[in-house]
């Protein structure tokens, strides 16, 4: 099976459930659960590393995140999440081209300022 072939034949399949609660206007959090697989007929990455020879989690990212938002003041926005993920295909092969040097787990921390005007 050519790669070419992998590309055709493949269906992908994503999809996420996510749940937010407001304690107060200014303060909330949210859980989300998100999953993406390059072929749903191939959820492992089994047949996608046999094929390929990279690591079978390169062509999948299950993605579990935590995610803390708080706004102090109207224009002022504080937020952070935290996310563990089995799989790396959420990494972008620009910044990150040898796969083999990627981990199949991997956590990932995100803080952010922001002033609206």
């Amino acid at each position: 099976i050519s790669g070419s072939l992998i590309q055709t034949k493949r269906k992908a399949l994503g999809y996420y459930l996510q749940t937010s609660y407001f304690s107060s206007p200014k303060l909330s959090m949210t859980v989300r659960y998100d999953a993406y697989f390059i072929n749903q007929s191939d959820k492992s990455g089994r047949e996608y590393a046999a094929i390929t020879g990279n690591p079978h989690y390169v062509s999948y990212a299950k993605d579990w995140s935590l995610a803390v938002k708080y706004k102090p003041a109207v224009s002022w926005t504080l937020s952070g999440d935290i996310h563990y993920i089995e799989g790396t295909h959420w990494l972008t092969l620009a910044d990150n081209p040898n796969f083999q040097a990627h981990t199949k787990y991997w956590t990932l921390l995100a803080l952010m300022v922001s002033y609206n005007f």
